[in-house]
């Protein structure tokens, strides 16, 4: 991270010269802060400018952010969504106070598409082979902590294929999303009984919003259902945050699992339900 902070700092300063703080904030109508004012987690590649000095040696910014006079630029609408972000740590120490925070903070604005990002309709065998494979890496990952090592070797891309074709028989729609022809994220929805499942994308593409973009299009994708739902397991707690934060409600309990009971389970847990709560019936 810090060598993203100081690239990024670099080309602000060759940009602006030995004032950048000051022309990158009248640039991006930010304010240019003094580095004692520095909220933790500052590298966002998108929405913040950099950290270095005024007038460096040579015009240039002083190597390492924390030299003297290092000045910190951040537009408005980053403060904004800095302010969005949970307590790092709050989701695995205190689930309870990562849940309230949920539910005070809903996301009302949904990551813009990229332009080489795509969600299609999924027709083709290639297709659906990216399918499984995604769909056995989110499962492996999810159930990791619950399931015994013999029930996670049951997801292999060849039995997620299976399952993904028995369950397009039974009217289930799933799409692949990819970035730059690459598959990194899958959705399926049911027309039928107006459920989203199968909401996976791959470990090296997490955290970039694609998540959030293929459940409010999934939700778009079931029109004909006011209230849509998914299934998730209780110790899921990101996916439940997701969901809590985009309109889905707890509603009850699909499925429980038990060790002994169900083999391939080495932990208990549930399968919790969440239904989409549209806002102006809150």
């Amino acid at each position: 991270m810090r060598n993203a902070r100081r690239a990024f700092c670099i080309r602000l300063f060759r940009l602006s010269g030995t004032n950048g703080h000051l022309a990158a904030a009248q640039r991006f109508d930010a304010a240019a802060l003094p580095l004692h004012h520095q909220p933790p987690g500052i590298v966002n590649e998108k929405r913040l400018c950099g950290v270095g000095l005024g007038a460096g040696a040579n015009g240039h910014p002083v190597a390492g952010h924390k030299a003297a006079g290092a000045v910190f630029v951040q537009t408005g609408k980053a403060r904004t969504e800095r302010q969005q972000l949970p307590p790092d740590g709050t989701r695995q120490r205190r689930p309870d106070l990562y849940a309230q925070w949920c539910a005070t903070h809903p996301i009302t604005q949904i990551p813009r598409w990229k332009r080489t990002e795509r969600a299609q309709l999924i027709k083709t065998d290639a297709q659906l082979d990216a399918a499984a494979k995604l769909f056995a890496e989110g499962c492996r990952t999810v159930c990791r902590d619950v399931c015994t090592e013999a029930g996670l070797a049951e997801y292999t891309p060849e039995v997620m294929r299976q399952r993904l074709e028995e369950e397009r028989k039974a009217g289930w729609a799933f799409y692949l999303h990819t970035t730059s022809d690459t598959p990194d994220g899958m959705v399926g929805v049911c027309h039928k009984t107006g459920e989203i499942g199968h909401l996976f994308v791959t470990q090296s593409a997490r955290g970039s919003g694609i998540g959030t973009k293929l459940l409010d299009f999934a939700r778009k994708k079931l029109a004909e259902h006011a209230r849509p739902w998914l299934a998730v397991l209780d110790v899921n707690t990101a996916a439940i945050g997701l969901y809590r934060r985009m309109g889905y409600l707890p509603d009850g309990v699909r499925n429980m699992y038990q060790p002994g009971v169900d083999v391939a389970f080495c932990k208990p847990c549930k399968e919790l339900v969440m239904r989409y709560q549209p806002q102006d019936q809150g």
